[in-house]
């Protein structure tokens, strides 16, 4: 069964990406000089891409898991000019118990309906504004600096990598190029039931950019994020503000808020989440997944 369903995914993508395509209409429309690389017109910014390509990053708690969890998630992302559906796998494995674990995310498959307009002001070269795309992939390494201790909160350390492994570029879908972020996190109990966390850290990524005086080839940016979560029996509530800050100014600011229910049945956490793009990134997204825990760590070492 899972092997008939990646020949059904591979094939969507390989049909999706042999539609042939006359790109008279993408040369007349953006006044292409004949000689510069296509590439370089599509801008590598959150604003100018699909809502997939550079998405803000989860706030951690500040604590690394002791247990082996996974989630899959499908995702409905709404704008004005861009409809995407997709699918979100996340893995989680403790490698050192309490201490380090390793997460590793991606976007295999997203659909996508654009409108002319928003097609061109990506300089999408995808005619018709509709596909199916397969994203890039993240690993990350989380290691626990601090416990929570009288005062103290807990605080982890995140060091993610973005991989250069997605498609459809030219469809002004994905990056196709590699990134990193690095943030140090912290979670404290507030009071019974009450959580906060948040992070702050620094993202960087690839890009191709002249602005008319130079040609930038990567853009950096602060990431921030803050979380409240408030907890009652086996339900969870928690409001979210993240994003990152990019120098170049070109629609590189992306800020989010997020409301996330939780509820735990045994070891399965059901979540419902809504996410609403503040700035740079204006689409609604809604999500519905389902958490998967297992205890399993390779060396155990308490705290």
């Amino acid at each position: 069964m899972n092997r008939l369903i990646f020949v059904l995914i591979f094939g969507l993508l390989v049909f999706f990406q042999l539609k042939p395509q006359d790109y008279e209409w993408w040369n007349e429309i953006h006044n292409w000089d004949g000689i510069s690389k296509w590439e370089d017109y599509i801008i590598k910014s959150p604003g100018f891409l699909g809502p997939n390509a550079l998405p803000v990053p989860r706030v951690t708690d500040g604590t690394v898991t002791e247990n082996l969890e996974f989630q899959i998630a499908t995702d409905f992302h709404f704008s004005k000019g861009d409809k995407t559906q997709n699918i979100f796998l996340w893995i989680n494995y403790p490698v050192v118990k309490n201490i380090i674990s390793m997460e590793f995310y991606v976007v295999p498959l997203e659909h996508y309906k654009m409108t002319e307009e928003m097609r061109d002001l990506r300089f999408s070269r995808d005619y018709d504004g509709e596909g199916i795309s397969g994203g890039d992939i993240y690993f990350a390494t989380l290691i626990q600096i601090l416990r929570e201790k009288d005062k103290w909160p807990d605080i982890a350390l995140r060091l993610t990598c973005k991989t250069a492994s997605s498609e459809n570029l030219g469809g002004a879908r994905f990056t196709d190029s590699p990134g990193y972020f690095f943030d140090l996190s912290f979670g404290k109990k507030i009071s019974p039931g009450i959580n906060l966390s948040g992070m702050a850290g620094f993202y960087v990524w690839q890009i191709n950019y002249y602005n008319g005086l130079f040609t930038h080839r990567q853009d950096d940016a602060f990431l921030f994020g803050i979380s409240a979560e408030k907890t009652i029996k086996n339900l969870s509530v928690s409001n979210t503000i993240a994003g990152y800050l990019g120098y170049l100014d070109i629609k590189d600011k992306p800020i989010v808020y997020r409301l996330d229910l939780k509820k735990k049945i045994g070891k399965i956490d059901v979540h419902a989440g809504y996410q609403y793009g503040i700035n740079d990134v204006k689409y609604h997204m809604f999500r519905v997944s389902v958490f998967f825990s297992f205890e399993k760590g390779i060396i155990e070492f308490p705290l």
